[in-house]
């Protein structure tokens, strides 16, 4: 077996995005080059053999010091390809080497390290949405009923920008994103129109008072982000949106809505409305540094 942490520019990321694309089931799009070059310029990757089994190492800088670590709008990373238990071992061992990790997963792929447990909500797209609209909850449905008399509707709109903006005035004063972390994205949002939908929920008047950004692959809508506009939120648009997104997209074997991340528990409680199911993801920390430092660094990560 021949295992190595490949440098970006070395990295063959024609046959990377081929065998993402084709298996990955559950984080695709976050796993494809085009994302990490975005997100991560410079991200690494762990690769055995002619790429059998691969994962990325994006990376950040903390303290001024290098972070593996997931950056902003990159919820979690995949061990792509063989994924043998020989394979997860090895890649294991690799990562176990680095100074500083920071690093989630879609799945409990390594034995000796114990990750943080985080909660994700999604929602099966197979039924049709008659069986989908069953499981709202009773103040879900009464939210639901209530914005459907304001004359909302929902239409695609070319500029996520719209979004970014309404996420600022939203939640800029309590939100840990920078204008750098949207940047990123929108680097990512220019050149990959295939990849993403941008939804604008529009009042009576026409005016813009919700949007979101759904990223797509052949699995999963990606609720990525989204932006309610403080004095509109009373024609209650999310809730709107959400019922037309799953009406849309419901009858689709094989297709999940994930809901992105639902840590937080008001965010939590906002999604279990919709009666959705839970699955987990992994944060895996490896502090390699010496004291002080590795106390002064555990201290910055330990609840993130």
């Amino acid at each position: 077996m021949n295992i190595s942490i490949v440098p970006n520019e070395q990295i063959d990321k024609e046959k990377w995005d081929r065998i993402n694309w084709a298996t990955n089931s559950r984080s695709a799009v976050y796993n494809s080059t085009p994302y990490l070059d975005a997100l991560s310029p410079g991200w690494e990757a762990v690769v055995i053999n002619d790429y059998e089994t691969f994962a990325a190492l994006p990376k950040k800088s903390k303290l001024g010091l290098k972070v593996y670590g997931n950056p902003p709008f990159l919820q979690k990373l995949a061990i792509i390809g063989n994924g043998s238990a020989e394979h997860l071992d090895a890649v294991e061992a690799v990562i176990r080497r680095l100074r500083l990790v920071h690093l989630s997963f879609d799945a409990p792929y390594f034995r000796g390290i114990e990750p943080r447990v985080r909660n994700n909500y999604f929602i099966d797209l197979s039924a049709a949405y008659p069986e989908l609209a069953k499981r709202y909850k009773g103040n879900c449905k009464a939210s639901i009923k209530s914005a459907g008399k304001h004359g909302l509707k929902v239409e695609r709109l070319e500029d996520h920008t719209v979004t970014f903006r309404g996420f600022e005035e939203g939640f800029g004063g309590v939100s840990a994103y920078k204008a750098a972390h949207f940047e990123a994205l929108s680097l990512f949002l220019d050149h990959n129109r295939d990849l993403f939908d941008c939804y604008g929920v529009l009042d009576a008047t026409g005016e813009v008072v919700y949007s979101a950004i759904i990223l797509k692959d052949a699995c999963r809508y990606y609720y990525l982000v989204s932006g309610a506009r403080p004095r509109y939120r009373h024609l209650l648009p999310t809730y709107f949106f959400m019922d037309w997104f799953l009406r849309q997209h419901s009858g689709q074997p094989g297709r999940i809505f994930d809901f992105e991340g639902s840590d937080i528990p008001a965010v939590a409680f906002y999604f279990q409305r919709y009666g959705p199911e839970l699955e987990h993801y992994y944060t895996y920390y490896l502090n390699n540094y010496y004291f002080p430092l590795k106390q002064l660094l555990h201290k910055k990560f330990k609840q993130s």
